[in-house]
């Protein structure tokens, strides 16, 4: 039985307080991941053996570099790029087919203008050819707001981001633009957005 002294929630009052726990909960989410110095810009897991690598778009010459290494390594034997770039890329991708002795197979997405873009064709590729480990390369200072994007936009593969190299002078340069970007990118796909 209700006591005649306790008043009913209203409607109202219990929406804004579901409201203001969702918010609370964004911003503690948000100040966890948000990249407050410039090493907090990178991501860089342990290597294991996995399906495919996944080349990101920017600075091409060092991350395809890269791959390849990784392939020769074992690592994986088919490479994935979503947005392969200019011609100049291209022939640089077959000059290292032509020097790598392993069998590595090289996949060109169709073209991507954004991370979260290139996530997209990935997921796309993946679900297609039932992949579901990837090691996802690219530079350093934009390892951290990469391995994010594909994280949420694919939470069931297993992702293991490894940048080429790490070197504080390019964390101190793109330092801010980063920040500005990850800031960008949490407000618009941290919400109830349907990543397909």
């Amino acid at each position: 039985m209700i006591s005649a002294h306790m008043k009913p929630i209203r409607p109202f009052k219990l929406l804004l307080s579901i409201i203001i726990l969702l918010v609370a909960v964004w911003v503690i989410r948000f100040i966890t991941l948000f990249p407050w110095t410039p090493t907090q810009l990178v991501h860089s897991d342990d290597l294991r053996v996995c399906e495919l690598i996944v080349v990101l778009g920017g600075e091409y010459y060092e991350r395809i570099e890269y791959a390849f290494k990784l392939s020769m390594e074992n690592y994986a034997q088919e490479i994935y790029i979503p947005s392969i770039g200019f011609s100049e890329t291209q022939s640089f991708i077959a000059q290292k087919l032509i020097e790598s002795s392993n069998d590595i197979r090289v996949v060109e997405g169709r073209g991507a203008s954004s991370t979260y873009e290139e996530a997209l064709l990935t997921k796309e590729y993946i679900t297609q050819n039932n992949i579901s480990s990837i090691i996802l390369v690219t530079s350093d200072y934009h390892s951290h707001r990469a391995n994010w994007i594909f994280s949420r936009v694919m939470p069931d593969i297993v992702i293991l981001t490894s940048p080429p190299t790490t070197t504080s002078e390019k964390l101190y340069r793109y330092f801010r633009t980063e920040q500005k970007k990850f800031f960008w990118y949490f407000v618009r796909y941290s919400l109830f957005v349907k990543h397909d």
